[in-house]
């Protein structure tokens, strides 16, 4: 990812369904972004590459709980900073415990 594309943890309201993360999430994907793991089952949201461009659109959404920059890199650093456990199985799917 270019500089232009910073990783970020979005985690929405309790109050979002889970049909309007994954609109989120197409969304971001359709901007040039990438989700790149989902937290269903720890909490409500996910961590994606979004372009700057496309994340000054959604940063002040009333759904949006809270956004932050995403300083880790793999994995391992990723379960560390969120608390959980990530595994990215063999054909490319994360899954969290």
């Amino acid at each position: 990812m270019s500089s232009q594309h910073q990783k970020y943890i979005v985690v929405f309201k309790d109050t979002v369904t889970k049909e309007e993360v994954e609109k989120y999430a197409k969304e971001i994907n359709e901007n040039g972004g990438e989700v790149t793991n989902r937290y269903d089952s720890v909490l409500n949201g996910f961590a994606a590459h979004v372009p700057d461009s496309f994340f000054q659109s959604f940063k002040g959404d009333d759904a949006i709980d809270y956004i932050g920059a995403f300083p880790a890199t793999t994995d391992q650093e990723e379960s560390e900073l969120i608390g959980v456990t990530i595994y990215t199985e063999p054909d490319g799917v994360v899954t969290t415990q």
